[in-house]
């Protein structure tokens, strides 16, 4: 027979008489009923003794785990895998320097009016590929100038970064730092 432990990262709180518990590794709430809290509250859980129904959902909000599992452990390796891995990947590009403004502090004067071209985008996006294949998110922050001014060059390369996202099933996050005036 199996045997669970609650997690060492649940919190308790009786409010009105009803009962919560809160797993602060899963960030899982959960109001509780009497029974399943007395459970909540030892150390040792036989499979035998949760409530028909529950196990899956206390299993699945992390508010019980297997007692040979050494939580510490599991959130040290957490932690690690979260630093150190590239699950997750993040780029700064700029699509054009241009602005449109003409802001009395700018210290970057005229400058020749150019984007990125075609040839540019393409390489960024086998570029983003490459890395895509050990990835569940890209991130991609549009910096300038004023990155509005690269349109065209934003919405193609975006095209191609989708299509890679899709092909690898990651996500796409994007964050636009601009403020087109015409």
């Amino acid at each position: 027979m199996k045997v669970y432990k609650p997690s060492r990262f649940n919190v308790t709180l009786e409010k009105q008489q009803k009962k919560f518990v809160m797993n602060l590794l899963s960030l899982m709430l959960a109001e509780v009923s009497d029974e399943v809290y007395q459970i909540l509250t030892t150390n040792r859980i036989r499979e035998d003794e949760i409530p028909a129904g529950s196990k899956e959902d206390l299993l699945k909000a992390g508010l019980i785990v297997n007692s040979d599992l050494d939580d510490l452990r599991f959130l040290e390796l957490k932690h690690l895998t979260t630093r150190y891995g590239n699950r997750s990947i993040g780029h700064i590009i700029a699509p054009t320097l241009n602005c449109n403004f003409d802001c009395s502090y700018c210290y970057e004067g005229d400058k020749p009016v150019q984007s990125m071209n075609d040839e540019i985008i393409r390489r960024i996006a086998l570029f983003l590929e490459k890395q895509a294949r050990s990835s569940q998110t890209l991130s991609i922050r549009w910096l300038g100038g004023e990155p509005l001014l690269a349109w065209k060059q934003i919405v193609d390369l975006s095209h191609l970064v989708l299509e890679v996202c899709d092909r690898f099933s990651i996500n796409y996050l994007y964050y636009l730092d601009g403020v087109f005036t015409p």
